[in-house]
């Protein structure tokens, strides 16, 4: 479905990413909090692969 009709696949695409944005300013606190050092931010979690994998990620 998602290759045959763009406009579902992006429709799918705009909601996961739009919710995975608002997930980052919590991540991200909560990284700081715990001293969680590392070479990742919690915009990392929001990638081109994520609507393929959607829940998974987050």
């Amino acid at each position: 479905m998602h290759n045959s009709v763009p406009e579902i696949r992006e429709a799918c695409a705009d909601s996961i990413l739009g919710h995975a944005a608002t997930l980052e300013a919590d991540i991200e606190t909560a990284r700081v909090q715990r001293n969680i050092d590392g070479h990742w931010t919690a915009m990392g979690f929001r990638t081109p692969e994520t609507p393929k994998t959607g829940a998974f990620n987050l």
